[in-house]
């Protein structure tokens, strides 16, 4: 596309115009059974929980529902090291390239 030429529905900076969307046809609608699925699919995670014979299979599905009820727990990372916070000036020189 020639740089001279804007995009239908943009400005000339490439932005959208006051009321123009990007998305026209909006959010896909989700299929209709997903909801039914997801709750299958809980009580199977949920019955391998409490019943199965295997024990890693009864600690991950737990750990699965336990993350989906509280969310997976957070990472902290301590950072060691020196930080100057003493301000960069540029000035300006005939060697910058345009």
């Amino acid at each position: 596309m020639p740089e001279n030429k804007v995009k239908a529905g943009r400005n000339s900076k490439g932005q959208f115009k006051k009321g123009v969307s990007g998305n026209p046809g909006g959010r896909p609608k989700k299929p209709e059974k997903l909801e039914e699925y997801g709750i299958e699919a809980f009580e199977r995670v949920a019955k391998m929980a409490k019943n199965s014979e295997n024990e890693k299979i009864r600690f991950d599905a737990n750990k699965w529902l336990c993350e989906m009820a509280f969310g997976k727990p957070t990472q902290s990372a301590e950072i060691e090291g020196n930080v100057n916070l003493e301000p960069v000036i540029f000035t300006g020189s005939d060697e910058i390239a345009e």
